[in-house]
């Protein structure tokens, strides 16, 4: 089961329900014109996901560890899943499988991954929707000479995850023969966490992918928007913009769901930054950041809003069940999870005074409720959005910087941007020792 508790949400008076109404209608009737664009809500890729999971998936359980190449979208899912349903890869003197996320192209890290793997042992994942993400096309193309070099029949241990048409990856395929699964086209790869991009990994690690899907599906809205939390959520996001509230916390308290605060800023960050608009994504965790930034969100600008995110579920050991110093006697009898709840309390009640705030909390965590939460905030994404009058499915402005650095890297075209970078590089910026 998931809650949401709305009588922190509102510091200020906003208009009545006719302005909901009229919301919830626009975004209604806007949402059946556009589901079958929608390929993470209409879920028409699951039929045949399935079926590919079935053919590739017993092809990989053999080997032991998993090296996933890809960025942004085509990662931050993977890792959030591995965090939150396979931490015990993140303990010490693990033996079991391993899922491992290169998601930067830094000579050191690519040189520490394959100095380290064995590659008899592993199975690299290479996840790119178009098939020409530079970055993901160098790791390919160094790794893939890098098995080749080390073993007999490489091509088993690689697996194309990218457009089912186009794209220079599905040509590999095509050439090939490699093992491949699909990105929905219509799907962008910050909504394709439940899709193969998230779900061969899933498979790989033991985690029980089926139940994600459901969760998600649960909460596919029906005619009727009023109710339906997303809706509540984008409408509560929506109004913060309107009153200057110009950053968004998303302060997580669940153990090992930390890194679906990172999943959620690109999402958040990527679908809504456009035209002046949108808030800044802050992803934040539980007991750490009280620590390091409550003082700023506290007692800094009054431009926030915060997502807070809890379970009631932590398990009740360890505890204190010998004698404290006189000082620390209110701990014994108390567990580590005692003290973790308290924190979360005390947390959330300094901050809901301080800025609206919207709790969710979830009674257990599993996958079902990890496929609620996901579709959750999909779609209160794209709701907010269309609330803003912006496209949330594109990310014009990101695409200038792989233009620049393709023309720095010497790519045919981009004759413009070659003009520009010489402009840039010829300014006369002296460098200051410090």
């Amino acid at each position: 089961m998931a809650f949401i508790r709305w009588d922190l949400a509102y510091k200020k008076q906003v208009e009545g329900s006719a302005k909901r109404e009229d919301k919830a209608s626009f975004l209604a009737h806007r949402l059946k014109e556009e589901f079958s664009n929608l390929g993470f809500l209409n879920f028409e890729h699951v039929e045949k996901l399935e079926k590919d999971l079935a053919r590739v998936g017993p092809r990989i359980e053999k080997y032991k560890n998993m090296l996933v190449l890809g960025i942004g979208g085509s990662a931050l899912g993977a890792k959030a899943l591995q965090r939150a349903f396979y931490p015990e890869q993140d303990f010490p003197l693990h033996q079991g499988k391993s899922l491992y996320i290169l998601d930067n192209i830094h000579p050191e890290l690519i040189k520490g991954y394959l100095d380290r793997l064995s590659p008899e042992e592993t199975v690299v994942v290479v996840i790119s929707k178009s098939g020409t993400t530079i970055e993901t096309l160098s790791q390919y193309f160094w790794v893939k000479k890098w098995l080749a070099q080390q073993v007999k029949n490489y091509k088993e241990h690689l697996v194309i995850i990218t457009d089912p048409r186009q794209g220079f990856l599905r040509a590999e395929v095509e050439k090939e023969g490699f093992l491949s699964l699909e990105v929905p086209p219509r799907m962008g790869g910050r909504y394709s966490v439940l899709s193969a991009v998230g779900l061969l990994p899933a498979y790989f690690l033991g985690i029980d992918w089926k139940s994600l899907l459901l969760g998600a599906k649960s909460l596919v809205p029906g005619e009727n928007l009023k109710d339906h939390p997303a809706f509540k959520l984008a409408f509560w996001a929506h109004e913060l913009w309107t009153q200057g509230l110009t950053e968004l916390i998303y302060f997580n308290y669940i153990p090992f769901w930390d890194c679906w605060g990172d999943w959620f800023a690109q999402l958040w960050a990527e679908s809504l930054g456009k035209a002046g608009k949108g808030s800044m994504p802050i992803p934040s965790v539980g007991v750490t950041d009280q620590h390091s930034l409550l003082q700023m969100f506290l007692d800094g600008p009054k431009n926030k809003g915060c997502i807070f995110l809890k379970t009631r579920e932590l398990p009740p050991d360890p505890y204190f069940s010998f004698a404290l110093p006189q000082e620390f006697s209110f701990l014994e009898q108390k567990s580590f999870g005692d003290i973790f709840q308290a924190e979360a309390l005390g947390t959330e009640m300094a901050l809901a005074r301080k800025m609206p705030l919207v709790e969710i909390e979830l009674d257990r965590r599993t996958e079902l409720e990890a496929g609620k939460l996901i579709l959750l905030l999909e779609l209160t994404t794209l709701f907010t959005g269309w609330l803003l009058d912006l496209n949330p499915l594109d990310q014009p402005a990101v695409e200038l910087g792989k233009r620049l650095a393709k023309a720095k890297l010497g790519a045919p075209g981009l004759e413009e941007e070659k003009k520009e970078l010489a402009i840039f590089l010829q300014k006369d910026n002296k460098l200051e020792e410090f």
